[in-house]
């Protein structure tokens, strides 16, 4: 296994993430993508006639919203980038590819369109020549598409998803023409390459018992209109965690009126586990990918008390008051790096879809905010201290990003 590494500025020495990629000559190679695109985070308005749903900011010209403004771009490379509705997660998607494809010299102009809004416009553009490359944000839209009879013009990399496997997209982890005893693919299907934001339920279920080798209880917590979460992260980990014995909840909050149904089951929940672990000390809620409970982080840091609120997010962990004390997940920026080095190799001709295997990430993202692990009354293992990626100290304040520390004070 050949492995590709750059250096960051942690004093742990991390190789993070590295990139699994199955090639076709069936050997693996593992790519660090770390620096595969740039940290900074200075952005300017991209023109004044972006939509209201269309929240980033960033210097990459030049895109459009519209046919008619897109006709004009004259770049050697057209991508086509579906939002599947208004999103900071997707946000963070394309500012963080088209600022890789710049760094990459990729000479891209992008239309970007919302598949909420405009979903027959969006199937008619993956139908019609004149792009090179389509990025798809956000599973819904990748589950609509991939499963509908569109045969896509142009490759697409689906980016800001979850596992394309627990969501019966694909029956196999490994790239789709390298398949042996599997169904093949029809020719339409293997133009799609997956990413995936999720890590494995047994690693995840590992990493948790590292961070407590006492955990007696978890609360799993998702949003119920979310059917991606429940198939894709709820019933992976519902499963991983009771064969290591571990007592599980599942805590359902009903979509339609979810500061009710929070003020309900969470308490309900935590009840439950009382039966098992009287004082909670064992106990932990476990936040999903499920955007509904991305806005109301206080009121769950009220109602879980001193029980300790994980998150499948990364960049749910933050200075504020509601933040979760600890995440263990890939982060929006991680997988859309990967989803972008995807796309460079499908440009540069390097690799078809077809040829890539699942895009995942290991080891995955880990946040810690030492303020709330004080609250809460845990202690962080130093196995986990080293793996962490974002760091935000005793005082709540961010000490440490990508593996690079930041100066006191910085935000």
């Amino acid at each position: 296994m050949r492995f590709f590494s750059v250096p960051t500025g942690s004093r742990f020495k991390k190789l993070l993430p590295l990139v699994l990629l199955c090639f076709f000559s069936g050997t693996f190679s593992g790519i660090s993508i770390a620096n595969a695109v740039e940290n900074t985070r200075s952005a300017v308005p991209l023109n004044n006639n972006k939509p209201a749903w269309f929240g980033a900011n960033t210097t990459i010209q030049p895109v459009a919203f519209s046919l008619t403004d897109f006709r004009k771009i004259t770049t050697k490379q057209k991508v086509l980038f579906v939002y599947s509705k208004a999103s900071s997660a997707y946000d963070q998607a394309f500012i963080t590819i088209t600022r890789a494809f710049r760094r990459y010299q990729q000479d891209a102009g992008y239309l970007v369109v919302n598949f909420r809004q405009q979903p027959e416009l969006v199937r008619q553009l993956m139908q019609q020549p004149g792009f090179d490359l389509a990025f798809v944000a956000g599973s819904k839209a990748t589950s609509a598409l991939y499963t509908s009879q569109l045969k896509p013009a142009m490759p697409v990399v689906s980016v800001t998803a979850k596992d394309p496997v627990l969501m019966g997209l694909r029956e196999s982890y490994d790239a789709p023409s390298g398949l042996t005893g599997n169904r093949a693919l029809p020719p339409e299907k293997q133009r799609y390459a997956f990413t995936s934001l999720n890590i494995r339920a047994e690693s995840l279920v590992s990493y948790l018992q590292t961070l407590n080798p006492n955990l007696v209880s978890i609360g799993i917590v998702y949003g119920s209109s979310n059917q991606s979460a429940l198939r894709t992260q709820v019933q992976p980990l519902v499963q991983a965690a009771r064969a290591s014995g571990i007592h599980v909840n599942v805590i359902s909050i009903d979509a339609s009126d979810p500061e009710t149904s929070l003020q309900q089951e969470i308490p309900a929940a935590l009840a439950n586990s009382r039966k098992v672990d009287p004082e909670l000390r064992q106990t932990l809620l476990w936040l999903t990918g499920s955007t509904l409970l991305f806005s109301r982080l206080d009121q769950i840091d009220a109602l879980a008390g001193r029980v300790p609120v994980l998150s499948a997010v990364p960049d749910l962990v933050s200075s504020q008051p509601g933040s979760p004390m600890l995440s263990i997940g890939i982060s929006f920026e991680s997988n859309a790096a990967l989803a972008a080095l995807y796309g460079r190799q499908i440009l540069t001709g390097r690799h078809t879809p077809g040829q890539l295997p699942v895009g995942e990430l290991s080891p995955p993202d880990i946040a810690i905010n030492f303020k709330k692990v004080a609250e809460s009354g845990w202690t962080i293992p130093l196995r986990m201290f080293e793996l962490a990626t974002i760091l935000y100290n005793s005082n709540g304040q961010p000490v440490n990003r990508g593996g690079m520390q930041l100066e006191q004070g910085e935000n």
